[in-house]
C-alpha cells in the first residue's frame, strides 16, 4: 500500500484522474492522449523528456490501476488531492500554454492546430476552476481576442510591449510557483507591473482590457504565492531545527522540547536562605579593591590576575608606572 500512496503522490496524471472524478482506466488513456497532443516534441519545438515523462506515468498508473482504484475509491478527493496538487497543476497547464506558443499569434491563429489549441485552453481552464475561478474569465477573454481571423485581428489595436512584457511575467511566476526562486518573484512583478503601465496607456478595447485584468490578478497572486513561499520556509527551518535537536539530544522534541524561560524563574535568595538554614553565599571572585587601574571591580578583572606572571613579557614595570 505505500507504493500505491508513493503512486498518487507522485504521478500527475493519477492526480488529474482524481480531479477529473472518473476513476476508469479508460478515461486515464484519455487523460494520457490529450496531453501527448499537448506536449508532443513535434508541436512544442522542445525536448522530449516532459513527454518522456508523461509515457512514464502513464505505464505506472496502467499497470498499477486496479490497486489505485481500490485505494481512491475508499478516500475522498480532498484528502487525495490537495490545494498544492492543484497549484501545481495549474501552473504546469499554464506552462503547456507557453510552450506550445498560445502567446504568439501567428500559432493562434492556425487552422491546422485548432484543435490543441482548444485542448490546451480546455486544461488551463479547468484546472483554473478548481484553483481560483476568478481567472477563468479574464483568461478566456484574452485568448477569444487573439483566436480570430486574421483579417479581423488586423483590425484591432494591439499592445505589443505589453504583450512581451505579460509573457515573460507569465515564465517568471510558473518558474515561482514551482521553484519559489526569489529571483523570479523580482522579475515576475516587474514584467507584470510593466505590462500594465504599457496596457493603461491604451485605450480601452476587447485586447486590452483582458489584458489588465490579467496583469493585475498575476500581481495580487504574486503576493500571495510570496506568502505561502515565506510561510512554507518557515515551517520548513523549524521542522530541521526539530530535526536536528532530536538527533543530538533523543526524545527532546517528543514533549520536553519547548521550553520556555517562564519555566524556570530565578531562585529567590529568601528561599535559598530557608533551604539551607542560613545565609545565601554570593558566589563572585573575590576583587581587590584598587584605585590605580589595575586589578578590581572597577576595571573588571580579578584580582588574583595581577599575581599570574605574564608569558609574553620579559619584565613587567611598576603598577605605579616607575622604573622596570
Amino acid at each position: 500500500m505505500a507504493a500505491i500512496e508513493k503512486i498518487v503522490r507522485k504521478n500527475s496524471l493519477v492526480k488529474r484522474l482524481i480531479a477529473e472524478g472518473d476513476l476508469s482506466e479508460e478515461h486515464l488513456k484519455k487523460i494520457y492522449r490529450r496531453l501527448c497532443k499537448i506536449t508532443h516534441p513535434d508541436l512544442i519545438k522542445e525536448d522530449s523528456a516532459e513527454f518522456i515523462r508523461l509515457r512514464e506515468e502513464y505505464e505506472e498508473a496502467r499497470e498499477n490501476f486496479r490497486e489505485l482504484k481500490l485505494y481512491l475509491t475508499n478516500r475522498e478527493e480532498a484528502s487525495v488531492l490537495g490545494e498544492d496538487d492543484i497549484r501545481r497543476l495549474f501552473y504546469e497547464s499554464l506552462r503547456h500554454y507557453l510552450a506550445a506558443g498560445l502567446h504568439s499569434v501567428r500559432m493562434r491563429i492556425k487552422t491546422d492546430i485548432k484543435t490543441r489549441n482548444e485542448l490546451i485552453l480546455r486544461e488551463v481552464s479547468s484546472w483554473a476552476n478548481l484553483y481560483k475561478p476568478s481567472f477563468v474569465l479574464p483568461f478566456l477573454e484574452y485568448n477569444k481576442a487573439y483566436l480570430r481571423r486574421f483579417e479581423e485581428w488586423q483590425k484591432q489595436k494591439y499592445p505589443p510591449n505589453a504583450q512581451y512584457l505579460f509573457r515573460y511575467g507569465l515564465y517568471n511566476i510558473i518558474d515561482f510557483a514551482m521553484s519559489g526562486s526569489p529571483q523570479a518573484l523580482r522579475a515576475a512583478r516587474s514584467f507584470f507591473s510593466d505590462s500594465l503601465a504599457e496596457a493603461e496607456k491604451l485605450p480601452r478595447s476587447p485586447a486590452t482590457d483582458p489584458l489588465r485584468k490579467l496583469d493585475r490578478w498575476f500581481l495580487e497572486e504574486l503576493e500571495e504565492l510570496a506568502e505561502l513561499t515565506k510561510r512554507r520556509k518557515a515551517e520548513e527551518r523549524a521542522a530541521a531545527t526539530r530535526a536536528a535537536i532530536e538527533t543530538a539530544w533523543p526524545g527532546m522534541t517528543q514533549g520536553s522540547a519547548g521550553f520556555k524561560e517562564a519555566d524556570f524563574p530565578e531562585a529567590d535568595p529568601d528561599s535559598a536562605r530557608a533551604a539551607g538554614g542560613g545565609e545565601a553565599s554570593e558566589t563572585r571572585p573575590e576583587t581587590a579593591e584598587t584605585n590605580d587601574g589595575g586589578a578590581g571591580p572597577e576595571n573588571g578583572r580579578p584580582a588574583d590576575e595581577e599575581s599570574r606572571p605574564e608569558k609574553d613579557s620579559p619584565a613587567r614595570g611598576r603598577k605605579n608606572g616607575g622604573d622596570a
